[in-house]
């Protein structure tokens, strides 16, 4: 089984149940073009995409789909899919079981014996492109590790820098898993959205680590997992003077 590439680098198996490659762009401007035009998206089926709480909501509320058909818990015992970024979860079931919040994968329709994430659109290989095409099914409601990618902040802490992107997204040979056609540039990305893209993808995942923290303190089932995330979400926005904090309030 070939191993599986993750949005922070490093490798992982597959995804136990509960990027990008849009075919439009990533974390960067919809039109002209980038590395994305005409990809096969091999991002969208390589990488493990750590989510959030806010993700998973926005996802239900576009899809109509429950909760755990949106996401899935990724097994992460090296911490190669967090990597100090994506907190790790542990639940009741399994109780020394780290876990990841990541987009669920499926098998691929068009591309026999490899998987993609569940909301990718595929088109059939053609002589012009025989891997297919890929577009993403939720663009407006993707995740922020898709939007940003493939970017980071430099050490200043404000300068956008790109990732290197490697040749492929997971071991073995399969062509699902070549990534992107050229190299990534600055040229690519826009000064203008990309640093407000990433802000709040930094922003979003510190939050959702302190979420993560307050229920490993004393973590449930699987299934109680969604209504404990949706208490603190719809509780982010309180009027003047509140004191309760929406993490106190789910506890």
């Amino acid at each position: 089984m070939p191993t599986l590439t993750v949005l922070g680098g490093g490798e992982r198996g597959g995804c136990s149940g509960g990027g990008c490659g849009s075919g439009e762009g990533c974390g960067v401007e919809p039109e002209g073009g980038t590395p994305c035009d005409g990809c096969h998206a091999g991002c969208c089926r390589s990488f493990a995409v750590p989510v959030t709480g806010a993700d998973v909501f926005r996802l239900t509320r576009e899809t109509g789909r429950s909760f755990w058909e949106v996401a899935c818990r990724w097994p992460d015992a090296e911490g190669k899919i967090s990597r100090r970024y994506a907190p790790v979860l542990y639940f009741a079931d399994d109780p020394q079981a780290a876990t990841v919040l990541c987009l669920t994968h499926e098998p691929s329709a068009t591309l026999p014996g490899s998987t993609k994430c569940r909301f990718l659109q595929e088109t059939p290989p053609t002589a012009e492109n025989p891997r297919g095409t890929g577009r993403c099914g939720v663009y407006g409601q993707r995740p922020a590790s898709c939007r940003s990618f493939p970017l980071r902040f430099a050490s200043d802490g404000h300068l956008v820098k790109v990732h290197d992107v490697p040749a492929r997204g997971r071991s073995g040979t399969h062509p699902a898993y070549e990534l992107c056609p050229r190299p990534w540039t600055a040229e690519d990305v826009d000064p203008l959205t990309a640093p407000g893209e990433l802000a709040a993808a930094r922003w979003e995942m510190d939050f959702f680590r302190r979420v993560a923290a307050a229920w490993n303190g004393a973590p449930r089932s699987a299934e109680a997992f969604p209504a404990f995330l949706e208490a603190i979400y719809a509780g982010r926005i309180a009027d003047g003077g509140a004191a309760e904090t929406p993490l106190r309030r789910a506890a």
